[in-house]
């Protein structure tokens, strides 16, 4: 009796170690991928004030990124190529 009751908890205690090493390869696994994602960003120019519809024509600006977080403020999301005050993004 005294021997299963050993084998019970060997079997518990390795069954612990097994979750919490597979736990650390699913996290890990995750977030390491998940940093990686791009995303394509297209911009056109529209005139400013303007109802932005969504565009037909081929984009003004293709780019890619990885990251969606973005603050212009009153400046242009590619100086020189779309204006400040009048571009439209998918």
């Amino acid at each position: 009796m005294v021997q299963k009751a050993i084998t019970f908890f060997s079997v518990r205690r390795n069954f612990r170690i097994l979750f919490f090493v597979l736990s650390i390869f699913v996290f890990s696994f995750l977030f390491s991928h998940s940093a990686q994602a791009s995303y394509t960003a297209q911009y056109w120019n529209i005139a400013a004030g303007s109802s932005p519809d969504f565009p037909t024509s081929s984009p003004k600006y293709t780019t890619t990124t990885d990251d969606i977080n973005f603050n212009w403020g009153e400046f242009s999301p590619v100086y020189g190529i779309i204006n400040a005050n009048g571009f439209t993004t998918r």
